[in-house]
């Protein structure tokens, strides 16, 4: 596989011509791949050989120079849209915290972890999301 990269050549007078390219070649040397790197038009430059690892360290130090950040997902807006719980189920999660009725931390504790889903989903107030 070979491809090239076309770019202004600044060097003796300004240019928005492409007049230039560097030529990478996809070689495999002794069952190892590596890539090739050639300047055509530089004849006193040599051609260098990478192995991947370093072929792919050159392509993320470009990375990093030009720092352009793929648009990621959205981060998720709380609250954001559930699943619609069922009356039954409400009636579990209230069954649930009546299991806790004493007044020790454990059981406040317990009440107020069950509080805080009734709410999360929707059902604090009774009812369905």
């Amino acid at each position: 596989m070979i491809r090239s990269v076309e770019f202004a050549d600044f060097r003796g007078h300004p240019s928005i011509e492409r007049n230039d390219c560097i030529v990478l070649r996809r070689v495999e040397y002794v069952g190892s791949l590596n890539v090739n790197i050639a300047f055509p038009f530089h004849e006193d430059t040599p051609n260098f050989t990478l192995t991947v690892p370093e072929a792919l360290t050159l392509r993320n130090a470009i990375d990093d120079m030009v720092a352009i950040k793929m648009i990621g997902e959205p981060a998720p807006n709380y609250p954001h849209r559930m699943t619609a719980v069922s009356e039954r189920d409400i009636t579990r999660i209230d069954a649930l915290q009546e299991e806790y009725p004493l007044d020790s931390g454990f059981d406040r504790s317990a009440r107020d972890a069950i509080q805080r889903v009734k709410i999360i989903l929707g059902i604090a107030q009774g009812g369905t999301r």
